[in-house]
């Protein structure tokens, strides 16, 4: 499978993520004295409140941990703060996750 065909099978932020990430890398995959993700010193986190798409972006390993707050959870939906947290921590265990 191409890398052209395996995007299509990925979420747009994905492809996005991908394609900038593969910017910096020559055909063989060697950077051209450039940064992978992997040699970056920050920390990316991903910011949300669909729990599908929290859960997405968790499985990822260059995504440190999550984060959500009030009004990101009231343009999802969400009405029980308390139970949403409870229920994202129930799967979540081993990465960083902010509730404000």
């Amino acid at each position: 499978m191409t890398t052209r065909d395996s995007n299509l099978h990925k979420s747009h932020k994905d492809r996005h993520i991908d394609s900038n990430v593969d910017r910096y890398l020559d055909s063989d995959g060697i950077g051209n004295g450039l940064k992978t993700l992997e040699d970056l010193s920050v920390q990316i986190f991903a910011d949300g409140a669909d729990k599908a798409q929290m859960l997405e972006m968790y499985a990822k390993p260059y995504i440190k941990g999550l984060t959500t707050n009030p009004t990101l959870m009231k343009k999802a939906g969400i009405k029980d703060y308390a139970h949403f947290c409870k229920d994202i921590l129930k799967v979540i265990k081993d990465k960083p996750v902010s509730f404000e």
